[in-house]
């Protein structure tokens, strides 16, 4: 039987995230930029040719997925040492600015189109950088690391999906942040108590944390 390319992905990720030296190497490719990053390559190629049917989902009735002013979470593997997940952004949804307590993250856009902002922590962890910010569409892929990027907002400019990869899977609680001030690159922050991370309680178009003018894309 021809392996599933969502098997290939997951076989792929596990043999990372088990081996403590190619966990060490992906880190590194994430946060050193390296000119010849051989894990990033193979996973950003799997994701490439990972697409919404041979995930199983059924072109023809992606519109229930979309409910309105609402992010659709799917789990497609879980496990201790990886997740992967789907969501389903309808349109103008937003994942506010947030952090991630895992050691690496990979997010794909499989449909749609997104604008994005990345950031980085400082040592005041009331003050973060912009790192990057732009459009992604179809095959764009993003990493991160608990040191590199491992700040980010996503915005849904149409019906969109995405696909997130967490390595490990680790069960610690993130923190959602509300920008105060913008001073050119640099954003000074604070935690957006009123927002559960696990329950993602922010997916209606009337949380304030949608409703920020430093927020910006």
């Amino acid at each position: 039987m021809k392996e599933s390319a969502l098997g290939k992905l997951i076989r792929l990720c596990m043999s990372i995230t088990n081996d403590e030296s190619l966990m060490s190497e992906f880190e590194k490719e994430i946060e050193q930029n390296k000119n010849y990053p051989a894990l990033k390559t193979m996973i950003g190629s799997q994701i490439k040719s990972t697409n919404i049917i041979n995930l199983g989902f059924d072109p023809s009735i992606l519109s229930i997925f979309f409910y309105p002013k609402t992010i659709t979470e799917i789990d497609l593997y879980s496990s201790t040492n990886l997740g992967i997940k789907c969501f389903f952004m309808s349109k103008g949804t937003i994942f506010p600015i947030h952090d991630h307590p895992n050691r690496a993250i990979v997010t794909g856009v499989l449909y749609g189109t997104i604008k994005y902002l990345s950031l980085n922590k400082t040592d005041n962890p009331e003050v973060m950088t912009q790192v990057n910010k732009g459009t992604g569409r179809k095959g764009k892929i993003m990493f991160s690391s608990l040191y590199s990027q491992n700040v980010h907002s996503i915005l849904a400019l149409e019906n969109s999906i995405i696909i997130d990869i967490f390595m490990h899977n680790v069960n610690d609680m993130g923190y959602y942040y509300k920008p105060i001030k913008k001073i050119g690159k640099k954003y000074i922050v604070a935690i957006d108590h009123h927002v559960h991370f696990l329950t993602r309680s922010f997916k209606s178009f009337d949380c304030d944390c949608t409703k920020n003018e430093y927020l910006q894309f």
